[in-house]
């Protein structure tokens, strides 16, 4: 028993992978996507966050239209509080997750790539949502914000986040200004 075993074992050994890297290469997944690939994707989001708070929670409060169903109240009215976190988290959604590592991404790979008008756009676009963010939301996490190695995070003021906007809009324009 012993020896078949063996033998077993040897033959699975000998017909597994040649290689170790192929284990978990995927042929469908671009591993390095190109500017012009990625920047659809991050304008998309755009749309689809903004509308997720300003539509569904915003436009109540600012009396687009009146909600009468108590299934669709909300309990803000009530001085409440909503359980879920998905409830008006669009705008984080778009700055935090949708743009993230996308705009980190799009901006590392343009100074590669010497394309200033990718650095541009994807610089404005981060101003874009720390703007809006900081508008809707107040305080938020400004210069921890991408650090990979943090767990806990430091919410910044509106007078610091306003004073990084204007900065980021400024390198913004000097890339597209380099790019026409």
């Amino acid at each position: 028993m012993k020896k078949i075993l063996n033998i077993l074992f040897l033959v699975v050994c000998l017909v597994s992978c040649k290689k170790f890297i192929d284990i978990n290469s995927d042929p469908d997944t671009t591993q390095n996507p190109s500017n012009s690939s990625v920047l659809p994707a991050v304008l998309a989001s755009i749309p689809t966050n903004m509308q997720s708070d300003g539509l569904l929670y915003v436009a109540k409060y600012t009396q687009n239209w009146l909600t009468g169903s108590s299934a669709n109240a909300n309990v803000w009215d009530q001085q409440g509080y909503s359980w879920s976190g998905a409830v008006a988290g669009g705008a984080w959604t778009m700055t935090y997750v949708s743009f993230g590592k996308n705009l980190s991404y799009l901006m590392e790979n343009a100074v590669k790539t010497n394309q200033p008008e990718f650095l541009g756009v994807a610089l404005a676009l981060r101003a874009y949502s720390f703007q809006h963010t900081t508008d809707y939301n107040s305080d938020i996490i400004f210069h921890d914000a991408f650090k990979d190695s943090l767990f806990s995070f430091k919410y910044e003021g509106q007078d610091t986040r306003y004073k990084g906007v204007d900065s980021i809009c400024r390198e913004a324009l000097t890339y597209l200004n380099q790019a026409i």
